[in-house]
């Protein structure tokens, strides 16, 4: 047996100088193969995810109100960031109502947002675009992800990535289900993709926002152990595994349920990768993490307990910089 057959079984150590990958290989007719799959240059990501509190102030109580559609005007930011990122000069001023959300249901158009569709929420925004909570008209959930095509012809390609990765990922019961794409333009010059996806109440960053036991954060970064193992067994990598892309579908009383992982940008088949989607898990919780957090320090802790356990990586850098550059180190190596 081999010293790597070994690091692979678990029954000796991983440098983190050399990521376990774990490949399938399986060979496609190059007629049959999608564009996404050929073999081509690399591209490192660089984008880091951008997060807002999904808070709203209630100015009668003085506290924070979760009601972002409620009667609150439209000054918390959110749908003027939305307005800025997309380069909606005119578009949403014309249909501006009462509220955030009428307004944004008043912009989608209906081939968009189905008829009995609402938009009741947003879930996040980075680089990628946002994505907002939707409810159907027999109280079925889902989420509305909004991108902005830009003048790059991968643009295209990209979008048929994340949809063909997103239906591959639910298939194997990784993902919301995916429900339509729609292509419309809101004004001239601006150019919008929409893809509407199964149910999703909230993500793994929003939970870890609120004060979280002990047990809570054992019980929560167990499930996420979970996914990649469903990951290991049908050879497969995220890529940009962090809380920010792992929703939560929620029990009664706001206990989390199942975990469902978004946006598939950097996303791969035929081989599983956990250094890589573990790091990436770690530097964006230290990232953006208040380092006297008690939440944010357990849940740090108990994930690398768990890939200590569970890939043996014990020598996990503590500093975001040197995890970043590992980070760097091993997306090289898995794409030369």
């Amino acid at each position: 047996m081999t010293k790597r057959t070994r690091q692979i079984l678990g029954l000796e150590p991983v440098s983190v100088d050399r990521p376990i990958i774990r490949k399938k290989v399986i060979m496609l007719p190059k007629k049959s193969r999608l564009p996404f799959l050929k073999k081509k240059k690399p591209i490192t990501p660089t984008r880091i995810p951008i997060f807002f509190p999904n808070l709203a102030i209630n100015d009668k109580k003085g506290e924070h109100n979760k009601q972002f559609c409620g009667i609150n005007p439209i000054l918390g930011g959110k749908l003027n960031l939305f307005e800025d990122t997309m380069g909606l000069t005119n578009s949403l001023n014309k249909v501006k109502k009462h509220n955030p959300c009428l307004t944004l249901n008043s912009f989608f158009p209906k081939k968009c947002l189905p008829k009995g569709w609402r938009i009741t929420d947003i879930l996040g925004n980075g680089s990628f675009g946002f994505v907002f909570s939707t409810i159907g008209p027999k109280n079925e959930r889902g989420a509305l992800k909004v991108v902005k095509e830009d003048d790059d012809e991968s643009e295209k390609e990209e979008i048929e990535r994340e949809i063909t990765f997103n239906k591959l990922f639910h298939h194997l019961g990784l993902s919301p289900e995916y429900k339509n794409h729609c292509k419309f333009e809101p004004e001239v010059g601006v150019i919008l993709h929409t893809i509407h996806m199964g149910r999703v109440d909230s993500t793994v960053e929003e939970y870890l926002q609120q004060d979280r036991t002990q047990e809570e954060i054992r019980i929560l970064v167990g499930k996420i152990f979970e996914l990649l193992d469903k990951m290991d067994k049908n050879y497969v990598t995220h890529g940009d595994f962090h809380f920010g892309n792992i929703g939560l579908t929620k029990n009664r009383n706001d206990v989390p349920g199942k975990m469902l992982l978004i946006d598939f940008g950097f996303s791969s088949i035929q081989q599983f990768t956990p250094t890589l989607d573990i790091y990436q898990l770690l530097r964006v919780n230290m990232y953006y993490g208040d380092h006297d957090n008690r939440v944010r320090k357990e849940f740090d802790t108990e994930v690398r307990r768990m890939a200590s356990e569970k890939y043996n990586l014990n020598d996990i850098p503590t500093d975001l910089r040197s995890l970043s550059n590992h980070l760097s180190d091993m997306r090289e190596k898995i794409n030369p």
